[in-house]
């Protein structure tokens, strides 16, 4: 019997993003806590292992470092606020790279307290059995998380966009696995059981206290309940054709049930006085709020009423086939394909009418590559190309549906996408080791296969650029061992790198009437492209490399010490970027942190 714990702890007390407005900083860690439990169990009377795992972890920070990057100058920012601020005032500069003036300041408790938080626990029990042509492996889990977060989208002290967002989630896994061998060939198979459930929350406020002395929309509380369940039976079979040739197949066939009730509501909520304007008319809402979804959408308050609920089911295979080649000498070729799914499933936010629901994703990709060893193994290399097909590309879109700020995911069109890797590790000499990987990226929509209806007919997005698929990433990495009395010293620095990349696009839409009408056709059009080409400029995050080093000193007591240093020459980058605008008028980016240093001690027993 063996028992290993661990534990961390760590905060920092002083974030990096200084907010003049709001008197703290963003990005504080108020405190960061995991503990890890493992108990293995061998008895030596039966053939088998008993291990029983347990985690915790706890991380409240303050929020978000988010900064303005670009204003609209025909959009609503600019239009309902200049009144009461200088909103280019507040846009980011090289100078004040890690300064934020976001402050919702909304008057809701929730959204105007500062916080980001996590806090999950989770145990888990692997049994194995040997039966001796047959093992027997039982693994059961068990999760519960609490996350939240809140940002002001906008950047700015205006009351332009914020929210708050709470989630909680339970959920149940057991899969079990018969493996084996026949001579030549190897078996697994076995079935896997999923199931969740859980709630999200999240209260925004958008367009609130203009200069004309109204709101121009609701409070919007995003309320629902889900649950998911997931059942699949799965086999993949090795065989030795030669002593050197092996092929593989394996095949996987996955059912989901997602059910979800959405109660979402507007108004009935601190922070909104209970009016807005539409369509020219102020509309004032009951104390309690009024109803958002299902058949009785506008008609009764918040409460058993006010519901909405969904259930769907997908199901669909997966599958991989291969076979490897030994060249000896620690050197193997291989070909594999295969093909799988990304589970469909129900938003539970606002979305326009079609995109209630979003099919799986379905992907097949081919790859062939080599593995190798050479100088007496100081070097392991390792070479791959791939080829990915993505049918119904699931998409993540933030966005403005009415007046109500949504978050949902659409499947868009057909991904083509086809690259290069390399990973290697070298040791040119005792104690030093060299390591580095680097991939190459190209990723477009097939022609024709992702559209959208526009104003006046349909419009063609497939020439637009795939996001989140950077051309370039590469990282190289080195640490020195030296021995010492008592213990060993290791010195390392990494330095990775990500080319540019969006993190969405969008299409002007060119079948708008009024661009088809014969009067001055030409120029509106081109208008429409350029607005676009700004907006989609805003959400590309440039590329980036982050160097990194650390100072460790293990002694052989157990005791160890490091100091370490990140981002050790201050890029200035984004982690992610928000792009509103064409909506709200204003862009923004979630800073990355700067020059940070610290210094970790542990004890291993």
């Amino acid at each position: 019997m063996s028992l290993r714990l661990a534990g961390r702890y760590g905060e920092r007390g002083k974030g990096f993003g200084d907010n003049p407005i709001r008197g703290v900083d963003a990005a504080r860690i108020d405190h960061d806590i995991a503990a890890r439990g493992t108990l293995n169990w061998e008895p030596s009377a039966i053939p088998m292992t008993v291990s029983l795992s347990a985690d915790y972890a706890n991380i409240k920070d303050t929020f978000n470092n988010v900064a303005l990057r670009g204003i609209n100058p025909t959009g609503p920012a600019l239009a309902l606020y200049s009144g009461q601020f200088d909103i280019a005032s507040f846009l980011q500069s090289k100078s004040r790279f890690y300064r934020t003036y976001n402050d919702p300041n909304t008057g809701n408790a929730n959204i105007d307290t500062p916080y980001n938080y996590n806090k999950t626990w989770g145990v888990r029990a692997t049994i194995e059995y040997d039966l001796g042509d047959v093992k027997i492996k039982s693994i059961t889990a068990y999760r519960e998380a609490d996350t939240g977060d809140g940002t002001d989208l906008d950047g700015t002290p205006a009351k332009i966009a914020s929210y708050a967002s709470d989630y909680s989630q339970k959920q149940r896994s057991e899969e079990l696995q018969f493996s084996g061998n026949l001579g030549k060939l190897e078996f697994i198979f076995g079935g896997f059981y999923f199931k969740e459930m859980g709630d999200e929350q999240s209260q925004s406020l958008v367009f609130q206290d203009t200069d004309f002395g109204f709101n121009l929309a609701p409070a919007n509380t995003n309320l629902a309940t889900y649950k998911s369940e997931s059942k699949a039976l799965f086999a993949q079979v090795n065989y030795s054709l030669t002593e050197r040739l092996r092929a593989t197949g394996g095949f996987r066939y996955t059912w989901d049930k997602r059910s979800i009730n959405r109660m979402g509501y507007i108004g009935g909520i601190p922070g909104f006085s209970g009016s807005f304007l539409s369509n020219g008319q102020l509309v004032t809402l009951p104390a309690t709020g009024l109803c958002a979804v299902g058949a009785n959408a506008n008609l009764v308050a918040p409460g058993p009423n006010c519901v909405d609920p969904v259930t769907a089911k997908f199901d669909y295979p997966a599958w991989l086939a291969s076979i490897d080649y030994e060249l000896g000498d620690g050197k193997l070729i291989y070909a594999k394909t295969g093909g799988a799914a990304l589970a469909g499933g129900l938003n539970s936010r606002p979305t326009p009418p079609d995109a209630s629901s979003f099919a799986p994703e379905k992907v097949k990709d081919a790859e062939i590559g080599f593995k190798g060893d050479f100088f007496d193994r100081h070097l392991r290399t390792n070479f791959a190309g791939f080829y990915i097909w993505r049918n119904g590309a699931q998409n993540v879109v933030n966005a403005l549906v009415g007046v109500n700020l949504t978050q949902f995911v659409q499947n868009a069109g057909d991904v083509k996408a086809y690259g290069v890797e390399f990973e290697g590790t070298l040791i040119p000499w005792q104690g030093m080791e060299l390591s580095g990987a680097l991939s190459w990226l190209k990723a477009k929509y097939a022609a024709g296969s992702f559209t959208a209806a526009g104003l006046g007919g349909t419009v063609d997005r497939s020439g637009e650029v795939v996001p989140r698929a950077p051309r370039w990433t590469w990282n190289i990495g080195a640490t020195q061992r030296f021995p010492v009395k008592g213990g060993e010293i290791a010195l390392h620095a990494d330095y990775a790198y990500t080319s540019a990349v969006y993190q969405d696009y969008a299409t002007a839409d060119l079948t708008t009437p009024a661009f088809n009408d014969g009067v001055n056709d030409a120029a509106e059009r081109a208008a429409a492209i350029s607005f676009i080409d700004t907006q989609n400029s805003f959400s590309r995050i440039k590329a980036y490399g982050v160097l990194n080093g650390s100072v460790n000193f293990k002694l052989d007591s157990g005791m160890e010490f490091t100091l370490w240093g990140r981002n050790l020459t201050q890029e200035k980058y984004y982690n992610a970027i928000f792009n509103g605008y064409g909506t709200f008028g204003t862009a923004i980016g979630f800073t990355a942190a700067p020059r940070t240093w610290g210094a970790t001690v542990s004890y291993r027993f």
